[in-house]
């Protein structure tokens, strides 16, 4: 039980024991004056924004509590006192002590209060306006940091990158109202900056947001959608949304409830922020292919985080590879994985040679090619007769003797998930994220605000992994 003499205290023991009996408490305590919550701080402190600004770049969470300055604490606890007194003075017909105003505040989505204590570290001008008005508890949830293009950029795609709000999306109809916490920065995300991805197409709308996948939990439910419960943790491909201009480069998106798959407590947050560019392309192409066990598949771009995990699963079926690399030194990290011959482009071998060595002269069973260029061209020629080579990126260039988008977005609709097909290839490809058949390949991860730094990176040679965006 709290006293309310714990004042000082209370939002420390709430969070650290995480007892639904002491965060009542501490909401009941919502009655106690602001005053002597702001007698914490040092004179005037409280209504400077370096206070609620100290700890900008982090995320509030009850196992990082106690790390945060008592500033920051001290802002926290009377933001849920004044929250507390707005849903009092809204909605309560409790007296003086607060108590029915605790009780309300009690029965407030989590999702909620988490946002209320993420704003302690955010601005006064956030959630105050300058007139003075503007609870918290009215406002809670209406800023939505994006990351928001004004222009789309093909020479330098880093430059393209700011920082903004935009408005929190009300989940319609069969919606879901998520909070995206990671997501990476993949080669399509910067030809969307660019301007050229056939999957993001806001038509000229600008400021638009990138993105195509993320990690995320749910904050609420729109009418008619209850798959899935506040707080649980959700991937998904809402791939009309993002194509529209409004991708997963920000904090909230309202999503349709059919493209979400609930995320096993199993997989970590990296590999669910990557789950749907890569392993699902992955775990797609191999069904595809259909490469019989002990006969071999031709790659290129090995290295990449995708390649990474077509060596994976290659390894596991007992499906050989022939993995084709810029850089030596990726050789010996791919033959740790699982690959069976590496092969250096440009090192004056020749790729359809070493092939046909390798396959006794009749060629690779399979193909999957992701360069572009000239490269089809050679991969074509390695393949066996009645053979078959997909194409699946661009990362040289658009044009493979063919415009690539074009087959790929328009004619390739054979090799597309059919609808009905997306839950069993979700499920399948969970459980070998879960049981780490394939793995993550993760590199730096960056705060939202810095996209821009991070999409630099991810066009880098040797970045060590995939770049991610957390927030």
């Amino acid at each position: 039980m709290l006293r309310e003499g714990d004042g000082g205290t209370a939002l420390d023991l709430a969070v650290r024991c995480g007892t639904a009996e002491a965060v009542r408490q501490l909401l009941v305590l919502g009655a106690a004056d602001v005053t002597t919550i702001c007698g914490m701080l040092p004179p005037g402190e409280f209504m400077h924004a370096r206070v609620l600004h100290i700890a900008r770049g982090s995320v509030w969470s009850p196992a990082t509590h106690h790390l945060w300055p008592p500033a920051f604490k001290a802002a926290a606890r009377a933001l849920l006192l004044a929250l507390a007194r707005d849903v009092g003075d809204a909605g309560s017909e409790g007296g003086d002590d607060g108590s029915a105003a605790g009780a309300n505040l009690a029965c407030l989505p989590a999702p909620l209060l988490l946002r209320v204590l993420q704003l302690a570290a955010a601005p006064m001008s956030t959630w105050v306006g300058a007139d003075g008005e503007g609870w918290p508890a009215t406002i809670a949830m209406s800023t939505n940091r994006a990351v928001q293009l004004h222009e789309h950029s093909i020479k330098s795609p880093s430059s393209a990158c700011s920082i903004g709000d935009a408005p929190v999306p009300t989940p319609a109809q069969g919606e879901v109202l998520v909070r995206i916490h990671l997501r990476p920065v993949n080669p399509a995300d910067v030809f969307s900056i660019q301007g050229v991805y056939p999957g993001f197409t806001p038509g000229g709308k600008f400021p638009c947001t990138p993105g195509l996948e993320g990690v995320c939990t749910v904050v609420s439910n729109g009418p008619g959608a209850s798959k899935f419960a506040a707080g649980q943790r959700v991937v998904g491909a809402p791939f009309s949304t993002i194509q529209g201009g409004s991708g997963t480069w920000q904090q909230y998106m309202a999503v349709a409830e059919a493209t979400l798959v609930a995320v096993p407590d199993a997989v970590s947050d990296d590999a669910a922020a990557q789950f749907w560019i890569n392993p699902v392309t992955v775990y797609g192409m191999f069904e595809v292919l259909a490469v019989p066990r002990g006969e071999w598949l031709l790659q290129t771009a090995a290295g990449s985080v995708l390649g990474r995990q077509m060596v994976q699963l290659c390894r596991a079926r007992g499906i050989k590879t022939i993995n084709v690399v810029r850089r030596l030194e990726l050789a010996a990290e791919l033959k740790e994985l699982g690959a069976d011959e590496v092969v250096v482009n440009g090192s004056g071998e020749r790729l359809v040679d070493r092939v046909k060595e390798l396959t006794g002269g009749r060629g690779a069973y399979a193909a999957v090619e992701c360069i572009g260029g000239d490269m089809f061209a050679q991969v074509a020629s390695a393949v066996r007769a009645s053979g078959t080579a997909i194409i699946y990126g661009a990362m040289s260039g658009l044009s493979a003797s063919f415009s690539i988008p074009d087959p790929l977005f328009r004619d390739g609709e054979a090799l597309r998930l059919p609808v009905e097909e997306r839950e069993r290839v979700c499920q399948a490809v969970l459980g070998l994220l879960a049981d780490g058949t394939i793995t993550p390949y993760s590199g730096q991860h960056f705060p939202l605000d810095q996209a821009a730094e991070a999409v630099k990176l991810a066009g880098a040679a040797a970045r060590g992994g995939k770049v991610l965006l957390e927030d």
